[in-house]
């Protein structure tokens, strides 16, 4: 048995055609100051300005390549800040993912980002959505971390008479550009597999 909630968002048409891979880093800055350049990626502001081209039915630029220094990556970049949410998102991410935080890591994904996903599909708006994908006490994991954003999801039930669901999140992943394929995959315990990346999934984390 499966019910579905999606939007007609799909990452070939509505994402960027270019991967979140940035080998010369792209430049930084806050209130006007130079801060130097961020080379861990832009996966959140990717996602925010894409979802925003999306409500606004517009398309984004159609480079294949990562853009040079200008306007559009710093556009990009502060897309990236608004996707953090300063202070408070690197602060949930902190926690997280200390190695002590497993059950606060399952409330995040089944108790919180779950349901926040729903709704704001249901609400016919694609979702921001926070990948954990660190375990450690040392602060620069949090350049580990992922953003995606959703456009669909599924619940499925492995047996009729079991109340126990696996959940399937089709989503935009800037590392992987133009693939409509792309899902997580959450069973009912937590647990989360990424369809196209061996890297962890450790928690889900509600954006937005």
């Amino acid at each position: 048995m499966a019910d579905a909630v999606e939007i007609a968002f799909r990452p070939s048409e509505h994402g960027w055609h270019f991967a979140n891979n940035w080998p010369g880093g792209a430049p930084a800055s806050l209130a006007g100051l130079t801060l130097g350049r961020v080379y861990g990626g832009l996966c959140g502001g990717m996602c925010v300005m894409a979802g925003q081209a999306w409500k606004r039915g517009t398309a984004l630029p159609p480079d294949r390549e990562v853009p040079p220094d200008g306007p559009l990556t710093r556009a990009l970049w502060e897309a990236q800040l608004e996707s953090m949410d300063l202070p408070a998102g690197p602060l949930r991410y902190l926690q997280l993912q200390l190695p002590t935080a497993a059950a606060a890591r399952r409330r995040s994904t089944l108790g919180s980002a779950i349901p926040a996903v729903r709704r704001r599909l249901r609400d016919g708006q694609p979702a921001l959505l926070g990948l954990v994908r660190a375990i450690s006490w040392n602060p620069t994991a949090l350049g580990r971390h992922h953003v995606v954003l959703v456009h669909r999801l599924e619940v499925r039930r492995t047996d009729p008479d079991l109340p126990a669901e696996l959940v399937g999140l089709g989503v935009y992943d800037p590392n992987h550009p133009d693939d409509d394929r792309v899902r997580l995959e959450i069973t009912p315990d937590g647990a989360i597999d990424h369809s196209r990346s061996r890297l962890p999934v450790h928690a889900l984390v509600a954006l937005g």
